[in-house]
């Protein structure tokens, strides 16, 4: 096979390693939580940026009232795609099952 294997490795949009197919289910479903988080992102940044804007051509808003939203904004978006991380259950779950013992009950 030589160069094949590997030209189907880098042009691949999926490959599986193992044979484990679980693994592509959890790994379309992460996908999708991440589209939808960052949609989320999005969405909530520019619109705290619009809002802010709207206050500010009303003349009703400061810089400091710019700079503190600028900054919530982006501390509430770290924390939302925060909820992206791996639980410590699903941690020990993945070293279980990487170990060959059962699940817990």
């Amino acid at each position: 096979m030589g160069e094949g294997a590997a030209l189907a490795l880098e042009t691949a949009d999926i490959t599986l390693i193992d044979s484990n197919l679980n693994k592509l289910l959890y790994t379309i479903r992460i996908g999708r939580r991440v589209i939808r988080t960052i949609a989320e992102n999005v969405i909530f940044s520019l619109t705290v940026k619009a809002i802010v804007m709207g206050f500010a051509f009303a003349g009703k808003a400061s810089l400091w009232a710019a700079i503190s939203s600028d900054v919530g904004a982006m501390l509430i978006v770290t924390l939302n795609g925060m909820k992206l991380l791996p639980s410590s259950k699903q941690l020990k779950n993945n070293r279980d099952a990487k170990s060959g013992s059962p699940p817990p009950v």
